[in-house]
């Protein structure tokens, strides 16, 4: 993505521990919800991350923002 400036959608996937608990073998149902972000430049997301590598940068900052996805909601 950096080398090619090509844009990164943040996703977050909330529900499937309740689905698949630690220690289980058998999926229980449980709604799982997805949530996706607006797409990021990996440019923007490296000079906000942290890290020594662009690579490091650019992760740091995409985890930031997949942190905050589906808290923002109302």
């Amino acid at each position: 993505a950096h080398a090619l400036g090509t844009p990164i959608l943040p996703a977050r996937i909330e529900g499937t521990e309740a689905v698949l608990p630690p220690g289980s073998l058998r999926p229980r149902p449980h709604p799982v919800r997805l949530h996706f972000g607006a797409p990021l430049d990996p440019a923007d997301l490296e000079r906000e991350g942290r890290g020594d590598s662009a690579a490091e940068r650019i992760a740091d900052a995409l985890r930031e923002h997949v942190a905050r996805l589906g808290r923002e909601e109302p």
